[in-house]
């Protein structure tokens, strides 16, 4: 009697192991191909195309201008890949230019800033249409809430370290995952997406 009742026991956990498993929120189980020397640096850093089709996703809370509380969603690796700031907006940084520019703080990906609706007046005053124009040099209303607009500003200058080998394909395998990073940010925070917002590149 003692033999089955371990015997049960065993399998009662191992079933519950299997559903702890298989209720793994994964981040992205179809991640974009990269290039070989972008594949053998992220498998230097454990990183594999295994681990990158299985990662867990993990949500992580900035503050945007002191004073909104917002949520990322990330694979469980990102401290890996990315430097993550908050500076009255939220700035993306690849972490391999990052962390080869010192004190220069390059690899900046992509910015987050928001604007309360009531004091956007001075958009409508530069801009005749806010939502379907590019805002500044390289930026865009992406959506909006209630209260807020949500601006996406990409640089305008080179963020990959010049004479670091690599740095550049370094930089673009972690550019190409915007799409995915902001879409994934509007859906969290339950942010209505402009659909009239130009592509930027």
């Amino acid at each position: 009697m003692k033999k089955n009742w371990f015997v049960l026991f065993i399998l009662f956990a191992v079933l519950l192991a299997g559903c702890t498993k298989n209720n793994v929120e994964v981040y992205d189980e179809n991640p974009l191909p990269l290039e070989p020397v972008v594949v053998e640096y992220y498998d230097s850093l454990g990183i594999n195309d295994e681990v990158r089709k299985t990662a867990e996703a993990v949500y992580v809370t900035y503050t945007l201008q002191n004073e909104k509380k917002v949520t990322l969603r990330l694979p469980h690796y990102w401290e890996d890949l990315y430097v993550i700031q908050e500076n009255s907006g939220i700035d993306v940084y690849e972490k391999y230019n990052y962390d080869a520019s010192g004190q220069w703080e390059m690899g900046l990906l992509w910015r987050i800033d928001m604007i309360a609706k009531d004091e956007s007046d001075w958009l409508y005053d530069l801009y005749a249409d806010p939502y379907t124009e590019y805002i500044g040099a390289n930026s865009a209303i992406i959506g909006t809430d209630t209260e807020y607009l949500y601006m996406l500003s990409l640089p305008t200058d080179v963020q990959s370290v010049p004479g670091v080998v690599h740095s550049w394909e370094y930089y673009s395998a972690a550019m190409d995952n915007k799409d995915k990073f902001i879409a994934d940010f509007l859906a969290v925070n339950n942010i209505t997406v402009n659909e009239k917002a130009p592509k930027l590149n």
